[in-house]
C-alpha cells in the first residue's frame, strides 16, 4: 500500500503543484478541526476524495483501500466510547452511553475527515517536493534529516 501512495504521489496529475495542494489540504484540516465535526467531517472527506480522485486522478482503488485500516482502528475506538462501565446493586453492569454515543459520532466523523486529507496529501504530493516545501518554510535540518530517514526506512 505504501509503495501504491508513494507511486501515486509521483505520477498524479498534480504531482508538479506541491504548493497549492499543501496549502489546500492545510486550509481543509483547519476547516476539518475547527468548524462543528457533523458538518465539517463529511464535508472534508467529499472535498478531499474528490480532489484526489477526480482532480489529481488518483486511483480510487487506492485512495479508499488505503482508508480500511485506519478506519478499521476508527471503528473499534467508537465501539469502545459507545459502552458504559457502572456498579449496579453491588455489581458491574455494561450498557450503553448515549453521551458515548455521541461524543463516538462526532470524532469518528472528524477523524474521518482529517484522515481523507492525510491521504490527499499524501497521494499526490511527492516526499521530495513536501521536504523543499517544509526547507523553505525554515523546519529545522534536523527534523528534515529524521523526516528522510523515516522515509528511507519504510520504503
Amino acid at each position: 500500500m505504501l509503495r501504491g501512495i508513494d507511486a501515486s504521489a509521483q505520477t498524479n496529475r498534480w504531482h508538479d503543484r506541491g504548493g497549492p495542494v499543501a496549502l489546500f489540504c492545510a486550509g481543509l484540516m483547519a476547516f476539518v478541526l475547527l468548524a462543528p465535526p457533523l458538518a465539517a467531517g463529511p464535508l472534508a472527506w467529499l472535498a478531499a476524495s474528490g480532489a484526489a480522485v477526480l482532480g489529481a486522478r488518483v486511483p480510487a482503488r487506492l485512495f479508499f483501500g488505503a482508508m480500511l485500516v485506519p478506519m478499521g482502528f476508527l471503528a473499534s475506538g467508537a465501539l469502545v466510547l459507545c459502552i458504559s462501565l457502572g456498579f449496579d446493586e453491588g455489581g458491574p453492569a455494561i450498557g450503553l452511553s448515549p453521551e458515548g454515543a455521541r461524543t463516538a459520532l462526532a470524532t469518528g466523523l472528524r477523524a474521518t475527515g482529517a484522515l481523507a486529507v492525510t491521504l490527499c496529501l499524501a497521494c499526490t504530493v511527492p516526499v521530495a517536493s513536501g521536504l523543499a516545501m517544509l526547507r523553505r518554510a525554515r523546519v529545522p535540518e534536523a527534523l528534515l534529516d529524521l523526516l528522510m530517514l523515516v522515509y528511507r526506512m519504510l520504503f
